[in-house]
């Protein structure tokens, strides 16, 4: 083996283990709790638990698309593939320090695929907007509900987003008709590509029970996209950063 590949990959050894020794002592470096996209607010309480966050707790982020796409498409991954695309342009499909994409889910059903098996909730959520804006929200925040069950019987804390507003609000903060195919439950209900119209709610509404219409299915209208399962992790030191990258660097004078 040639003695310089031998070196750098002996480098590469001992800065992966160094990095992950690190990692595994928190209480030493980290320097508080973050999500995994760095939007949500760990400084408070874990809604799921009643207890403050705590790493390893889960959770997921929802926002509505600026973009908008028609409902003709009977195929699920096509709406899953439309709001993908939307969080990706925003940077919302990686996660922090590049550790990793995150995929995002259509609020949609079609008459194969119900939205509660589409996107499937975990954990406690939260709109995008609010907790970038929480003095926006009556509650203070972007929470929206604890679990599935709580989230898909559409009926969202009230925000102060408008018209005592749903915290579905997009990057703007604006209310909009949105694409779901979708009643409470999470299941089907003038279904997405189902005939000639399909079901849209309007997130200007707490409730999502009453607001609700059917709607020319070949009109374009945003979609409301929710994350994976992420996690709260420790937020890593500067020191690990600057770490790291000096790693980083001193590798790449030796290529």
């Amino acid at each position: 083996m040639n003695p310089e590949s031998h070196s750098l990959r002996r480098l590469l050894a001992i800065g992966a283990a160094c990095a992950l020794a690190m990692m595994a002592a928190p209480q030493a470096q980290s320097a508080g709790l973050v999500g995994q996209l760095g939007i949500l607010d760990t400084s408070g309480t874990n809604p799921a638990t009643g207890q403050p966050w705590q790493v390893g707790d889960t959770y997921h982020l929802v926002f509505v698309t600026t973009n908008t796409t028609t409902a003709t498409s009977t195929n699920i991954a096509d709406y899953n593939n439309f709001v993908q695309s939307e969080a990706n342009a925003s940077g919302l499909g990686t996660a922090l320090w590049g550790t990793g994409a995150v995929n995002w889910f259509a609020l949609g059903s079609t008459s194969s695929v119900n939205a509660i098996d589409n996107a499937v909730i975990t954990g406690p959520a939260f709109d995008i907007y609010h907790s970038l804006n929480p003095g926006d929200s009556f509650t203070g925040s972007g929470f929206l509900a604890t679990d599935a069950a709580d989230f898909w019987d559409f009926n969202f804390p009230p925000s102060a987003g408008g018209n005592s507003g749903n915290p579905l609000s997009n990057l703007t903060g604006g209310n909009n008709n949105v694409w779901t195919g979708t009643g409470p439950g999470g299941v089907a209900s003038s279904a997405l590509g189902a005939g000639g119209s399909s079901r849209r709610h309007w997130t200007g509404w707490w409730n999502w029970g009453p607001a609700f219409a059917t709607q020319n299915n070949a009109d374009s209208l945003p979609m409301v996209a929710i994350s994976q399962q992420l996690t709260v992790m420790p937020e890593p030191s500067t020191g690990l950063l600057i770490g790291l990258g000096g790693l980083l660097a001193l590798l790449r004078r030796r290529r």
